[in-house]
Parts: structure tokens; C-alpha cells; sequence
């Protein structure tokens, strides 16, 4: 209830105006990790589309929300729309080349693609996520190198196509190829 409170007079201090987008943008992105914190995730993923549809925000800041919309489906384990939300972050934002913002995108990802058992898209998320790490961070790069080769046989398994037989097995009269 208090975190309701605090949203809906957020959401009027929004309107008022002289507020910069940044300040805009930092205050729901506060409200929705409250949100998360409380683990109200439905409350958060409304929040946030609400707050989208009704706020001008930097296709940074849209990312910025969209990443919170994919975690909190993560936590309510509904995949395919967490998967649906970085699709997005990743449109809105068009791959940019800030290291640490894709790879906050590409980790939650590769965490939802492995549990909807899409794991040629885990795979390629913790590869593109090696090269974000800088020589300080070899740690965290061999960690990721570590998730694709985990998930590799996976994705390698999942990939094969079982090729059935060409032999006619029903009882349908034979087709032929007449001139």
C-alpha cells in the first residue's frame, strides 16, 4: 500500500514541470526497483509500462525500463515475456556500444533464454557478454566464458533436426509422376 502511495504522488510530481528527463527517469526507475525490492513484480512491470506511455523519456532511459520490465518477468519466471522486454531494450536502444549497459541487458537475457530452453539465444548472450569485460575484469570474462561452454551441448542438442524416414508407411495408394 505505501509503495502505491508513493507511485501514484510520484506520478503527479511527474507533471510538474521544470523537472529534467534525467530526474524524471531517475525517480521511476527508483519506484520500480522498490517495487522489485518489495517483490511486488506485477505492480512494477504496470509501474513502468504507465510510466512509459504517459512520460517522455531518452530511448536510454525506455531501455532502462524495459530491462526492469524483462527482471521482474524473470522473477515471476514467465520467460518468453521477460525475452519479449530485452527484445525490446535491445530495439530501443539499437545494440549501443556502452559496455556495461549491454551487458546488463545481456545477462538478465541469457538468464531468461536458458529457462525458456532457448539456449542457442543463451549462448549467444554470455558471448557477446565476454567482450564487454576489460583486462581488470578477466575474472567475470572467464565466468561467461564458462556459461557458454555449459551451454553449448545444450544448445547443440536442442539444434539437431531427427530426419524421419522417406519410406511409405500408410495404406494410401502409391503416387506416381505420369507425363
Amino acid at each position: 500500500g505505501q509503495l502505491d502511495a508513493a507511485s501514484a504522488a510520484l506520478t503527479e510530481a511527474l507533471k510538474v514541470p521544470g523537472v529534467d528527463g534525467t530526474e524524471r527517469a531517475t525517480a521511476i526507475r527508483r519506484m520500480t526497483r522498490a517495487y522489485l525490492g518489495a517483490k511486488a513484480y506485477e505492480r512494477c512491470i504496470a509501474y513502468a509500462e504507465e510510466r512509459m506511455a504517459d512520460t517522455k523519456l531518452s530511448a536510454g532511459h525506455q531501455t532502462d525500463l524495459f530491462i526492469t520490465i524483462g527482471e521482474a518477468y524473470n522473477y515471476l519466471e514467465e520467460w518468453e515475456k521477460a525475452l519479449k522486454a530485452f527484445k525490446e531494450a535491445h530495439r530501443v536502444h539499437n545494440n549501443d556500444k556502452d559496455a556495461n549497459f549491454r551487458r546488463k541487458i545481456l545477462i538478465s537475457e541469457a538468464r531468461a533464454a536458458e529457462m525458456s530452453k532457448d539456449y542457442n539465444r543463451a549462448v549467444y548472450c554470455w558471448t557477446e557478454i565476454i567482450p564487454t569485460y576489460s583486462d581488470e575484469e578477466k575474472d567475470k570474462a572467464k565466468a561467461a566464458k564458462r556459461e557458454v561452454v555449459r551451454l553449448q551441448p545444450l544448445a547443440r542438442k536442442n539444434s539437431k533436426i531427427e530426419i524421419g524416414t522417406l519410406d511409405d508407411d500408410d495404406d494410401s495408394e502409391d503416387i506416381t509422376l505420369d507425363e
